[in-house]
């Protein structure tokens, strides 16, 4: 699950085995503000607020690249400028991921490397440079905390053109690299009109490719998906309501038995609508339900 709020304290009513930490302020351009200069309130309240409800499985996403360590800042990267820009220091990247596993320790059970790693505006860089970053997370986490597992950049799969053009190679170059990863992640949000059978075709396009790489036989994590957002192109967003919303939620997670998908990440609950989502997740929500079946 995803919690809007997680670093104040927000918390879902509905409930789920594990955390993703991302729209929490909690990614590297929003904690090293300056180089060696670390703001770790928002790591701090989310890991905190889990450990207080129980939590103990949370998943961190290491990326965005801080504007001070970017090759190129443009205005519409996500979070913020400079963020979706490959690390022109790699030996920043290299202190950062030191420095966060070293403090956390087994308070974050797992770091994911990059979200939406085949988009543009979370990482204009290429395959084989996100391959690189994972190797040396990879390296670093292990030493200082071998339980931890490490999870793939995660690719967006609704744009079949850049998820097309990234997946194999970052595939390839992982496999270069002997597969420094314990999980393989992908993101399967179908097209606005799409519902679970659709992302069902994706997963197949997921698991295709994980084949013709000869990939290792690990966990696959659906670390981020909801329904019914606008695109791609003229597709007008969906609202999704009433039993077909709670519907939906079950047999996403039905469906992951079905497909081999170890864990979804639900994206989000809230306290209020989120206009972007076609299902809504939040206290007396219609998908509400949905989570308790």
């Amino acid at each position: 699950m995803h919690i809007e709020g997680a670093e104040g304290g927000a918390w879902a009513s509905a409930p789920f085995g594990a955390l993703r930490l991302w729209d929490n302020g909690t990614a590297w351009s929003q904690i090293e503000l300056e180089p060696g200069v670390y703001k770790w309130d928002n790591l701090e309240g989310a890991l905190e607020n889990a450990q207080s409800k129980g939590m103990t499985d949370v998943l961190m996403v290491l990326g965005t690249t801080p504007e001070w360590n970017a090759k190129e800042v443009n205005p519409d990267d996500y979070p913020q400028p400079g963020a979706a820009s490959a690390p022109k220091d790699l030996a920043a990247w290299d202190a950062w991921v030191t420095e966060v596993a070293t403090r956390y320790g087994d308070r974050i059970s797992s770091y994911q490397i990059w979200n939406e790693a085949n988009l543009k505006n979370f990482f204009n860089g290429t395959p084989e440079e996100m391959a690189e970053l994972t190797k040396r997370a990879y390296d670093i986490i292990k030493k200082i905390d071998p339980d931890a597992l490490v999870v793939s950049a995660s690719p967006s799969t609704r744009l079949t053109g850049p998820f097309d053009k990234f997946f194999p190679a970052y595939l390839k170059a992982l496999g270069e690299k002997g597969w420094p990863v314990d999980v393989f992640a992908v993101h399967t949000y179908p097209a606005a009109d799409g519902d679970p059978a659709a992302r069902g075709v994706l997963l197949d396009a997921v698991k295709g490719y994980l084949t013709e790489a000869g990939a290792p036989d690990l966990p696959l994590w659906d670390t981020e998906l909801n329904y019914g957002l606008a695109g791609p192109g003229d597709l007008p967003k969906q609202d999704i309501t009433g039993a077909r919303a709670a519907g939906f939620v079950v047999r996403t997670y039905i469906d992951d038995l079905r497909y081999g998908v170890d864990r979804s990440y639900w994206y989000i609950w809230t306290p209020r609508e989120y206009p972007l989502l076609g299902v809504q997740a939040f206290p007396g929500s219609d998908a509400e339900q949905g989570f308790f079946a």
